[in-house]
């Protein structure tokens, strides 16, 4: 196992509030209810050091669905995708990965199963449930993951606004916002949640992954250069209303 794992943070809990009402997505995080979610500020996912760029996430609930909100900061948004499941991953995106309680291995040497979620700058998304036997974050494991795209129901929703002009390099963009709904069904073996009940997850953002100036940020700290590490997926706990 890396060693290096020793000396990464303790695994973070974000406590996800319920809400009275579905959210009205814009994708400008217009609706009212995104300021009684505490923020979440991105690091490094290697590291854990600050970012060069910011990104900050908000998580809600409600009846179905988790709402995700974010909001990145980005000098020169650049998106060149154009259909559902293009590859968002190759250039800028947020991505959340989501495991129910039924897809967290109960022994070891079983498989995690979660939902995989990518959005661009333009709200286009790529989304995959995932079968991944590798939940030590141990860089010398090479088993291969197993991912059916067939997933996409009509309620999983994405709206997305960019502060800016897209695929510009002439001049300095803000940044982009994200509004994501998705069904507490995606994730394999997933059900609306119980309040108090935990489910584990984490969120990444690719910023120009093929550029020279890539930086891969995380809520929790996987200590390597690979999102797919589910034994650092976080703790997402669903409270009632506050």
């Amino acid at each position: 196992m890396d060693n290096s794992a020793a000396a990464l943070p303790p695994l973070p809990t974000y406590d996800c509030r319920q809400i009275p009402r579905p959210l009205e997505l814009d994708g400008a995080l217009g609706d009212s209810l995104w300021a009684t979610a505490p923020p979440i500020h991105l690091v490094e996912c290697v590291t854990g050091a600050r970012t060069a760029q910011e990104t900050t996430v908000r998580l809600l609930w409600h009846g179905d669905y988790l709402y995700l909100g974010a909001e990145m900061e980005e000098f020169d948004v650049e998106d060149h995708n154009e259909k559902h499941n293009d590859h968002v991953f190759g250039e800028q995106c947020v991505e959340l990965f989501l495991a129910a309680p039924a897809g967290v291995p109960s022994e070891e040497g079983q498989a995690w199963r979660y939902l995989e979620m990518d959005t661009s700058p333009t709200g286009i998304f790529w989304d995959a449930r995932v079968t991944n036997p590798r939940g030590i974050p141990d860089p010398s494991v090479r088993k291969p993951l197993t991912l059916d795209e067939s997933y996409w129901p009509d309620d999983l929703l994405t709206h997305a606004t960019i502060q800016g002009t897209l695929n510009d390099p002439s001049d300095r963009d803000r940044g982009w916002k994200l509004e994501v709904q998705v069904p507490f069904t995606g994730p394999p073996g997933g059900t609306p949640p119980d309040i108090g009940e935990v489910w584990r997850c984490n969120v990444y953002r690719i910023h120009n992954f093929q550029g020279p100036d890539r930086e891969l940020q995380s809520w929790s700290v996987v200590g390597l250069p690979n999102f797919h590490v589910p034994a650092r997926f976080g703790y997402l706990r669903f409270i009632g209303s506050v």
